[in-house]
């Protein structure tokens, strides 16, 4: 059945959300697709989804995808998307697609082979600069220096740590030769906006986990402790204590910052 080969391109949720976005007005009266459209009743009576059918948002029509450039843009669409379904030029367009598609001779196989080799890529990456994230908060030293570029001494101790771990990762050392000390607008995953991203991402996630951890406890505590700067604002820390089955947590869940008011 060349309709179950055929990959996904529109679920059930995606063709609602479709039918939906689809709404125009005509003669003061509302109208979208139909449900009828996108589903296609077999002579057995079952139903199936038209996966190779998508609705163009830009052009206000009914694509065929991938084959045809054209679309169902007027009136009695179900009928005219029915007849072309049977036509002899879908069945042979659906036939040649399916073979450069199981050959892995199609477009859309190249792209996703591109992808997944750049997303795996950027996830090694990722993982050395999460494991200098890691390492550097675990003992509370400071991040940056005076320099924001490599081969400096005054990079400070995240991009000096990431340049250690070149010298014996040849994977980092290419891709700090390759995207090092670039321009703004150049993607490299080294800027100090990407490290506080990842910190904070990193944050959210331990304080998930740390109020998953208290709220399975039945005795906890809360602690918060301030103390004023010269500059008339409030460093305050909230802190966590919570009893478990090995005994007792403490966790420092919050450090904030708060303009002291004058009374």
């Amino acid at each position: 059945n060349i309709a179950n080969t055929l990959p996904s391109v529109q679920p059930n949720t995606e063709i609602l959300n479709t039918i939906n976005q689809s709404e125009f007005i005509k003669f003061e009266n509302h109208r979208h697709l139909t449900l009828a459209m996108f589903t296609r009743s077999l002579p057995n009576g079952q139903k199936c989804n038209r996966k190779w059918l998508l609705y163009s948002h830009s052009e206000g029509i009914n694509r065929e995808n991938p084959f045809i450039s054209g679309g169902f843009d007027k009136r009695k669409k179900s009928e005219r998307i029915g007849e072309h379904e049977n036509s002899q030029q879908h069945k042979n367009s659906t036939n040649k697609w399916l073979l450069r598609f199981n050959n892995n001779n199609s477009v859309n196989k190249n792209l996703c082979r591109q992808i997944t080799v750049e997303t795996n890529y950027w996830f090694e990456v990722l993982k050395r600069l999460v494991s200098v994230i890691t390492f550097l908060s675990s003992r509370g030293l400071a991040f940056r220096g005076k320099e924001e570029k490599f081969n400096s001494q005054h990079n400070g101790n995240y991009l000096g740590l990431l340049e250690l771990i070149s010298k014996y990762d040849s994977f980092l050392k290419a891709h700090i030769e390759k995207y090092g000390n670039q321009e703004k607008g150049n993607p490299s995953y080294l800027s100090k906006s990407i490290c506080n991203k990842l910190m904070k991402i990193m944050k959210n996630s331990l304080s998930t986990c740390i109020i998953g951890e208290n709220k399975k406890c039945k005795y906890f505590s809360i602690i918060m402790d301030s103390t004023p700067d010269l500059t008339k604002v409030d460093q305050m820390a909230i802190v966590l204590r919570y009893c478990t089955s090995t005994g007792v947590e403490e966790r420092l869940t919050r450090i904030g910052s708060f303009p002291i008011k004058d009374i």
